[in-house]
């Protein structure tokens, strides 16, 4: 479910939701939507790039 930005990560997660918001099908999980949120309740999206540096000669 994790995409290469914020914004497709949330629209991806929207789809999910939309289609499984028991979440015990299409992204199982211990616990589903909860009534009257919009979403998870504990998330976090960290984008970490890592950069290999090449010795200078």
């Amino acid at each position: 479910m994790y995409k290469i930005t914020l914004e497709a990560s949330e629209l991806a997660l929207q789809e999910v939701l939309q289609e499984d918001p028991l979440l015990f099908r299409k992204y199982k999980t211990t616990k589903g939507l909860q009534r009257g949120n919009v979403s998870f309740d504990d998330r976090a999206y960290i984008k970490i790039a890592l950069r290999k540096d090449t010795p200078e000669e």
